[in-house]
């Protein structure tokens, strides 16, 4: 027992340190940046290859049928980007004219309430689109719902005779006009920039195919100088 042999040879503990990384989800203007970067080298190396036409051959491409799709995608680019514009206008104008909306609610409860008194004037809130949501009455807040209740306001306004009031007949007539004007304007300019954005990234998945195609050729037709020849074509990026 006395001559043991101890084993003192520290022990440690193996902590993996290695990082994590954390992937990013594209934010719309990630996706813009791109979108402008690969247009802006589509239509340079498109440009370029039309004067090349003769040296650089793709058999199921050619060069004006190239510079063709490149402008097109140019028109969607555009397109969607003024689509969203407008379509964030007709938003904003649309949350403005529902605080308005909003806050005459109050009003017409209280004329209810001049002529049935507090018990009775809430039985009658139905007529005017008002509903009664988590014990409390309210106006409608979607789109769909809201629409479906102006009118119900509009008939209950006349219905009780408030049609002579400041906010009676008059006033609730110009509101629904308004309403299912932005309405409109808003499924128009969300169609607009579905429909952009379709075609677009139809076009985008060709465009970048061709691009890696051309790129290519150039490496191949240029074995030891293709990385400055690809420069002159317009490529700035190692990888599409």
């Amino acid at each position: 027992m006395g001559n043991e042999l101890v084993n003192t040879t520290p022990v440690y503990e193996v902590i993996d340190i290695t990082e994590t990384k954390v992937l990013k989800k594209p934010t719309r203007s990630d996706v813009a940046e791109k979108t402008i970067e690969l247009l802006a080298q589509a239509e340079k190396v498109s440009e370029h290859w039309l004067g090349k036409a003769d040296d650089y051959k793709i058999i199921w491409i050619n060069p004006e049928e190239f510079v063709a799709m490149v402008k097109k995608y140019k028109e969607l680019v555009d397109l969607g980007s003024r689509a969203g514009s407008n379509r964030k206008i007709v938003r904003s104008e649309l949350d403005v004219l529902n605080a308005e909306i909003t806050s005459k609610i109050p009003i017409v409860k209280n004329y209810l309430l001049e002529i049935y008194g507090r018990r009775q004037r809430s039985a009658y809130y139905a007529d005017l689109g008002i509903e009664k949501i988590n014990k409390q009455y309210v106006f409608p807040k979607t789109i769909e719902a809201r629409k479906t209740a102006l009118v119900k306001m509009l008939d209950g306004i006349e219905k009780h005779g408030f049609g002579n009031y400041k906010h009676g007949t008059a006033y609730w007539t110009d509101i629904i006009e308004r309403y299912n004007k932005l309405y409109l304007e808003s499924y128009q300019k969300t169609g607009d920039v579905s429909a952009s954005s379709g075609g677009k990234k139809g076009l985008k998945i060709r465009i970048q195919k061709i691009l890696r195609a051309i790129r290519a050729l150039v490496k191949i037709n240029h074995p030891e100088t293709w990385q400055q020849e690809l420069r002159v074509w317009g490529f700035h990026r190692e990888r599409l």
